[in-house]
């Protein structure tokens, strides 16, 4: 799922950590660890392209994005993030 964080620019990969009341996580932990309602807006025209493109045509897109100054962001080890950074997301493993 593709978020952007409120208060922040970036756009972001988020993972589900709870459906009712809906609760997502952009790293695994500190203050994006655990985002609730009022904390992110969902990008469904982002989220749909990211999970139904076809993998080189996303990763072309996220470069794309990356070089317009719009940057997808994850600090979530599903992504291959090991040190508890944010990275950009470039391609997916």
């Amino acid at each position: 799922m593709v978020v952007k964080v409120s208060g922040i620019t970036g756009m972001h990969i988020a993972e589900v950590v709870q459906e009712k009341p809906l609760r997502l996580k952009v790293c695994e932990y500190g203050r994006y660890a655990r985002l609730g309602a009022g904390d992110f807006i969902i990008m469904p025209s982002e989220t749909y392209r990211v999970q139904h493109g076809e993998r080189e045509e996303v990763s072309k897109w996220l470069r794309a994005c990356n070089e317009q100054g719009y940057p997808f962001l994850s600090g979530l080890k599903c992504f291959g993030v090991q040190d508890g950074s944010v990275h950009e997301v470039l391609w997916f493993a």
